[in-house]
């Protein structure tokens, strides 16, 4: 394992909602405190913030213990954006299917809310790695090209049996950010299947 992903424990993955289907984020509000009381997902839920007067970042933070779970908005571009903070002594790899673990399990349950009145779908063909770590991963090509051979078991665990990029996509914003995008459209349940 590299020097990079040996040390990152502070790393999140985003998905994006597909157009014409995004929630209104402060729908989401009563929906993560719901699943806070019924332990609707792994770990432990905290709380609940409400960011929505923000127009690029977290709307919506569910905060957990091992880490948090937002609706985002960063670049103008809505989704699901789970970041774990806690220390792991799991290798990496299996930290990083941990965090889409929690991450699909959050857009399934989402996408299955009775409370929505209207259809709530993901793009299941694009991902993106965050880290939440500049002094461990910095926004470079260097470090964006090993973090990314790193990720390639939950590319090929996610896209089986179809063609995937990796690209960083940092664009000297202060985190690093690469793309994990297929050219096949897959649903999150199947994706969840498919790490579980």
């Amino acid at each position: 394992m590299n020097h990079s992903t040996e040390k990152l424990h502070r790393f999140g993955i985003k998905i994006f909602f597909e157009p014409g289907t995004t929630p209104d984020p402060s729908r989401c509000i009563p929906i993560f405190h719901r699943w806070i009381r019924e332990r609707s997902l792994g770990g432990v839920l905290i709380d609940v913030a409400d960011y929505t007067h923000l127009t690029d970042g977290p709307s919506v933070l569910l905060v957990g213990h091992e880490g948090n779970l937002s609706f985002d908005t960063l670049d103008q571009r809505a989704g699901l954006f789970y970041s774990r903070k806690r220390f792991s002594q799991d290798p990496f790899q299996a930290r990083v299917i941990d965090v889409a673990r929690m991450l699909f399990s959050a857009c399934q349950l989402l996408e299955k809310d009775p409370s929505l009145d209207q259809v709530v779908r993901f793009q299941g063909n694009e991902l993106q790695f965050v880290s939440n770590d500049r002094l461990v991963a910095p926004p470079d090509e260097i470090t964006a090209r090993e973090i990314g051979e790193q990720l390639g078991p939950l590319m090929e665990n996610c896209y089986t049996d179809s063609h995937y990029e990796v690209t960083n996509v940092s664009n000297g914003n202060n985190r690093l950010r690469i793309s994990l995008k297929s050219n096949k459209d897959i649903s999150v349940t199947t994706l969840l299947s498919r790490i579980i």
